[in-house]
């Protein structure tokens, strides 16, 4: 196989978030490297070197965990989209989210402003950022790759 190849299979997925009056970050894969883009306030303080880390190598257990989760999550049936008026109302602040992924054989591109997939369907949308199977991704996430978000139980 060559090299070119075998880079379009390698897995990569990118988590963002924007909030609101306090800043964004980008998690984003890409060649066995987890980086981190973004403000301070939500930059990865990786405890075991007592230091802020911009990237993370990801090893094949991560990544098969993860791809677990995901598979678990339905990531693959999420929507493009996910907003407040999917309840019958507006909200101009808060957190938009985005979440892409891309292995061998599945994709995914979803993202949302103040709604998230539900836990009963992820064609259902929520509007509690710790609800529902989003809730559930960010401490997957966290849990998977030993990340710390702000804000986040993770």
């Amino acid at each position: 196989m060559s090299d070119l190849n075998q880079l379009s299979t390698q897995p990569t997925f990118t988590l963002a978030e924007d909030h609101c009056f306090g800043g964004q970050y980008t998690w984003q894969l890409q060649s066995g490297q987890l980086r981190f883009t973004g403000d301070d306030a939500f930059r990865h303080f990786d405890t075991f070197r007592n230091t802020h880390v911009t990237g993370i190598d990801v090893d094949d257990l991560q990544l098969d965990a993860f791809r677990n989760a995901l598979d678990l999550l339905d990531v693959w049936r999420w929507r493009p989209d996910y907003t407040p008026m999917d309840l019958g109302y507006d909200i101009d602040d808060g957190v938009s989210w985005q979440f892409t992924a891309s292995f061998a054989d599945n994709e995914c591109s979803a993202a949302g402003a103040n709604a998230f997939p539900s836990f009963a369907d992820p064609l259902i949308t929520v509007a509690s950022l710790g609800a529902g199977r989003y809730g559930m991704l960010l401490a997957t996430f966290c849990d998977t790759f030993r990340v710390r978000l702000p804000g986040v139980n993770c």
